[in-house]
């Protein structure tokens, strides 16, 4: 028999230590499961890898990492196991048990195999978080962070469930953008195509004509008939030029200093820009009033939050808030020296700190941000199909145009001779 020293957590969010008698580590965990207690962190007592044996127990960590089979996991799948986990923890059931259930009775063959490699892993003491990370690609960091924050503050099955919410909000948006696209993507369709007819067929014919009657052609003639050439002569040029520009984005982008101008640029982008930033805000007010809600300090809640943020630049300014708020600062004033939330939310922040409501405020922040982001997202389905006709109209106008004046000026040229 060994002694194990465990720090753990109940369902009610408290967090408890001690120690026990097991003959091995499975066994210990089945008596912490039995107890209702999700381990956190589970030791042999007096154990020090040190040397040596720090370095045999990194390689035999490093093995059992790679030891773990990876599932590729849909968004769609992600949901549904997040959604079924979500209720199995609401109902009262401990970690591994939930994920036993789900792996004998999904009809999903990917999701069985997840839910069977991440009981495996749990059940030898990893993390849950880490356990996903390891697992498939498809949960992400961001998942991941936020379910790290869960585990420590005891809300796990709550941060599962906003996460549900907020990956169904996801898939919503997208599948209503993506309808909302299929009409003007057939009318882009049909312009591109009777482009490409007028510039191979229709334009070669003008040019005989115009030669023919002597008469000059068109500006816009002149401009493709420039553009087709340079193709027709160039064609490697422009095709290599395509594939440098598309690797230079590629590996700029790997870059963390273009990656974090990327994520500035996106948050300026007109009517998405406020979007993505109106879901952060709603991401992180939401995170921060769980955790405080559960008890979790506020400096570890604000840590967390933050390796949450999947934008690198709120994430830099949010840094600023989290060093403030450890040098001794309150939380509205660092936000509002900042300016990484809006003056509404900072006000509301600031009040919950004088109450001593801080974890209800900010939860009420982050409804108030839902609400807008519901809302700019109907809007924005609303105006994606009229502004792509608008343009559409214009291209097909700008062509009939070309071709109307370039048949009008070589008609009155001929009645001019």
């Amino acid at each position: 028999m060994s002694v194990f020293v465990y720090e753990a957590v109940r369902p009610s969010g408290e967090r408890v230590s001690g120690t026990l008698d097991a003959a091995g580590r499975p066994e210990a965990l089945r008596e912490l499961a039995r107890l209702g207690l999700q381990a956190l962190r589970l030791d042999v007592e007096g154990a020090r890898p040190s040397g040596a044996k720090a370095g045999a127990k990194a390689g035999a960590a490093a093995k059992g990492a790679q030891a773990v089979a990876t599932v590729r996991l849909r968004k769609t799948d992600v949901l549904l196991f997040t959604e079924d986990l979500a209720d199995l923890l609401d109902a009262g059931m401990q970690l591994e048990p939930a994920l036993r259930i789900m792996e004998e009775r999904q009809q999903s063959a990917r999701l069985r195999a997840a839910a069977g490699s991440l009981r495996a892993q749990v059940r030898e003491g990893v993390s849950f978080a880490r356990a996903l990370s390891r697992t498939s690609s498809g949960f992400g960091d961001l998942y991941c962070n936020l379910v790290e924050a869960g585990e420590l503050s005891g809300s796990l099955s709550q941060i599962l469930r906003k996460q549900a919410e907020y990956l169904a909000a996801a898939l919503e948006l997208q599948s209503r953008i993506g309808s909302a696209l299929i009409y003007p993507a057939l009318l882009v369709g049909a312009i591109v195509l009777m482009l490409v007819v007028f510039v191979l067929f229709v334009i070669p014919r003008f040019v005989g004509l115009f030669t023919a009657m002597d008469s000059d052609m068109p500006a816009a003639f002149r401009m493709l008939l420039s553009a087709r050439s340079f193709v027709e002569r160039y064609w490697w040029l422009v095709l290599g030029g395509g594939a440098l520009a598309g690797i230079g984005i590629w590996s700029g982008l790997r870059n963390p200093a273009g990656r974090r101008w990327w994520h500035e640029a996106q948050l300026k982008i007109p009517v998405m820009g406020s979007i993505l930033r109106l879901r952060i805000e709603a991401q992180i007010t939401h995170t921060l009033g769980a955790l405080v809600t559960n008890g979790l300090p506020l400096l570890k809640t604000l840590q967390l939050t933050n390796r949450a943020n999947p934008n690198l630049y709120l994430r830099e300014r949010f840094e600023d808030v989290v060093k403030a708020v450890e040098e001794g600062g309150s939380l509205s004033r660092a936000l509002a020296k900042t300016g990484a939330l809006p003056a509404t939310s900072i006000d509301m922040i600031t009040v919950g700190e004088q109450t001593g409501r801080l974890g209800p405020a900010l939860t009420k922040i982050s409804k108030r941000e839902e609400k807008r982001l519901t809302t700019a997202m109907e809007r924005l389905t609303q105006l994606i199909p009229p502004v792509i006709i608008v343009i559409m109209a214009l291209a097909v106008l700008s062509v009939a145009y070309s071709i109307f004046t370039g048949i009008y000026e070589s008609i009155g040229g001929l009645r001019t001779k």
